[in-house]
């Protein structure tokens, strides 16, 4: 999670192919799951509440879920049903927290699984989920509604090559 603009928001980049949902599967309950969401989901409440405070504007969290060169072969359902169970028990404690999840580089496959998944997922989920198009210019223009061009990353299309970006709770210290 970062903090690139200190008035604006925090985006949390998932890197879905560097995901390794067998051996999360193996030593993660879903109990530790759960727990691991409220710890994080808690950190960047506080970090959206006082830029909230500070700014006088409701700030929400943006969650770009990179899907490039991720398969079909690396999704384990085991993983993803604890996922999806701990994500939904704590959904009532932190109901406002996300603005908008921006999925990028999504492979062709992903569409079908969307058409399906977004029939059992609430509506106001739903609503804040985006397929980024392809073209880098596209990508940056949706990007930039959150993120000034400077700091946006160099592989959306911004200026930003510094890798892994600051952690938000850098920004405040």
């Amino acid at each position: 999670t970062t903090l690139p603009d200190k008035h604006r928001g925090l985006i949390m980049y998932f890197f879905l192919a560097k995901l390794d949902m067998d051996k999360l599967d193996e030593i993660a309950t879903q109990e530790d799951l759960k727990n691991s969401y409220i710890h994080v989901n808690e950190s960047v409440y506080q970090i959206l509440d006082e830029i909230t405070r500070k700014t006088g504007r409701l700030t929400k969290l943006l969650k770009v879920v990179d899907m490039d060169g991720m398969t079909l072969g690396k999704m384990n359902r085991s993983y993803l049903s604890k996922d999806a169970a701990a994500s939904k028990e704590i959904d009532d404690y932190f109901p406002q927290l996300l603005g908008a999840m921006l999925v990028a580089n999504p492979p062709r496959w992903i569409g079908l699984i969307w058409k399906f998944c977004r029939l059992l997922l609430p509506k106001r989920i739903v609503e804040k989920v985006d397929f980024l198009p392809s073209n880098k210019e596209k990508v940056q223009k949706r990007l930039l509604k959150f993120v000034s061009k400077w700091n946006l990353l160099e592989r959306y299309g911004g200026e930003n090559k510094e890798w892994p970006p600051p952690a938000a709770g850098s920004c405040f210290e």
